[in-house]
């Protein structure tokens, strides 16, 4: 198989606070291990349709399949989005973890490495940007075990280089700075090459086999220290 085949589609509940109850759409490419996040008031088919169209946007390859499970969310305006764009749609049974297992993985990753371990905005308008920086951080810092402590992006350029076209979009999608997508940490300084930025930081914690410093949320550029132990 290769990257684009098929994306495993499905949506996690979250509880930000009592009485505040949000819609995570998540994507994850079953061979690179690729992710797409976007939150949402509730689930929705026109949600759905709007998750897809961030989707086809944010993946360095073309999109074949689709797999998902029998949720209202993906009938209607997701089917047509589909459609539209000639992707083959999947449809799995209801409550069947086991047939969306890479995506099921991601979406407990999600809910304890992000949901469960910081205090996240309540306004969605502020939360989607958080989320938008938490999906670069799967994508391009944080390695899977899944490909051998690779990065979804470092195991794509591995088997193409032709994706290094999608770098330069990368200012435009994630709202940082190419040249800093793997900095190392010296201290409380991250050295990305070309400068030098000071970040306040809390302990490092270990995701993985690296370190991670971790920035508040919401400071801009939002990046994560890195090194391999």
């Amino acid at each position: 198989m290769e990257p684009g085949d098929l994306v495993e589609v499905d949506t996690l509940t979250i509880t930000l606070c009592p009485g505040k109850v949000i819609k995570q759409f998540t994507a994850r490419d079953v061979v690179s291990g690729w992710n797409v996040l976007e939150v949402f008031s509730s689930a929705s088919s026109f949600c759905g349709r709007r998750f897809l169209q961030g989707l086809f946007l944010r993946v360095p390859f073309r999109v074949k399949a689709i797999k998902v499970d029998g949720g209202s969310e993906f009938y209607g305006e997701f089917e047509r989005g589909c459609r539209e764009r000639g992707v083959v749609l999947y449809v799995v049974g209801r409550r069947s973890p086991e047939q969306q297992a890479y995506v099921e993985r991601a979406q407990g990753i999600h809910g304890y490495e992000f949901y469960a371990s910081y205090e996240l905005p309540l306004e969605l308008k502020e939360l989607r940007k958080v989320v938008r920086q938490w999906e670069y951080i799967c994508n391009f810092v944080r390695s899977w075990r899944s490909l051998k402590g690779k990065t979804p992006w470092e195991y794509l350029v591995q088997r193409n280089k032709g994706v290094l076209s999608f770098y330069s979009l990368l200012s435009h999608m994630y709202g940082t700075r190419t040249y800093c997508v793997i900095p190392t940490v010296k201290s409380h300084f991250i050295t990305t090459g070309k400068c030098h930025i000071l970040f306040p930081t809390s302990p490092p914690r270990v995701i993985g086999r690296r370190y991670v410093f971790l920035p508040p949320f919401g400071f801009s550029p939002f990046l994560r220290a890195n090194s391999e132990i």
